[in-house]
């Protein structure tokens, strides 16, 4: 994605910028939130990781989680905008017109692409490792499911409300501003291509979850938010899809919890073999993606050339 004044633009001190911000507001909403967590929870427990498993302690790990997520993810990229383009929204992609063709597509997509991430995972848990690092990678998965399921797992519906607040519209908004809005926007400037601004996107985007069995599934979920954002121009896509990719999972853990899954059985099921574990349904589901985000880009080129005539939002 371009903006008007793209080539007045030093992409190399846009993302240098963007890298300081982010570290220093990384820096800033640690501080507040230990300076939190000493002040108001029992026993001075410092890690926001810690604190989650802590007895009614779930409603402050959610404040202080999604007052990071806003200070890291979503305040650089406004920062940046001010800075490059003295504005604070629109060249991220949120005053760009969207199109019912291409919100019928982006529809279309999104289950496609949840089974072929979900297949990847089968894909990587079938690569071979050292013991030990694959035990170091286990461990590292069962802490962020932990973290995850203290967050997700619902007693009632105004809890599972909360929940898709937390974990699927907050996320979906500020990962997607900072990412495709901003980090995208400037790697493809920096290489004059867009595969490489998109790929590189990717693995940051899959690498800052820390999860070695979600990297390629991530990963593949990246590449096509790039796409989106890329080819549509509107960062409402990318939220769109990125709200309704973890609102399925959100929707599944409150499900299975109304059946009366324990947290333990709960996270065998998250872990067990995908659905999809044939090679050829999997090429099968990759096809097909191919070809609908062909009739993407299509409703996309149309929407330059006639206009906002179809416009639903803006």
């Amino acid at each position: 994605m371009l903006r008007s004044d793209d080539k007045k633009i030093n992409f190399l001190a846009y993302l240098g910028c963007l890298l300081f911000f982010a570290g220093l507001f990384i820096i800033v909403a640690s501080l507040l939130s230990a300076y939190i967590i000493k002040h108001y929870v029992p026993n001075g427990v410092l890690e926001l990781s810690k604190l989650s498993q802590m007895p009614g302690q779930s409603t402050l790990f959610e404040i202080l989680n999604a007052l990071m997520s806003i200070v890291t993810f979503l305040i650089p990229p406004i920062c940046i905008s001010l800075i490059f383009f003295k504005k604070a929204f629109a060249p991220l992609g949120f005053n760009a017109h969207i199109t019912k063709k291409e919100v019928l597509w982006l529809l279309c997509m999104i289950p496609l692409v949840i089974l072929f991430a979900d297949y990847l995972t089968t894909i990587t848990n079938l690569i071979p490792l050292p013991k030990q690092l694959l035990q170091q990678f286990k461990t590292a998965e069962d802490k962020y499911l932990d973290t995850v399921l203290s967050m997700a797992i619902a007693n009632n519906i105004g809890q599972y409300f909360i929940s898709l607040c937390a974990i699927a519209l907050l996320p979906a908004i500020v990962e997607e501003t900072f990412f495709r809005g901003s980090l995208q926007f400037g790697l493809i400037g920096l290489f004059k291509n867009k595969w490489a601004g998109i790929i590189l996107t990717s693995i940051i985007f899959s690498a800052i979850h820390l999860s070695y069995f979600g990297f390629l599934a991530r990963f593949t979920i990246g590449v096509f938010l790039g796409l989106i954002y890329y080819y549509g121009k509107s960062i409402w896509l990318n939220i769109l899809f990125h709200f309704i990719n973890n609102s399925v999972s959100v929707t599944a853990l409150y499900v299975l919890h109304l059946m009366g899954k324990t947290k333990e059985e709960i996270k065998q099921t998250m872990g067990a073999d995908s659905s999809v574990n044939n090679i050829w349904v999997g090429i099968g589901v990759f096809v097909l993606l191919l070809v609908i985000v062909q009739f993407f880009i299509k409703a996309t080129e149309q929407k330059a050339l006639i206009g906002s005539n179809e416009v639903i939002a803006q």
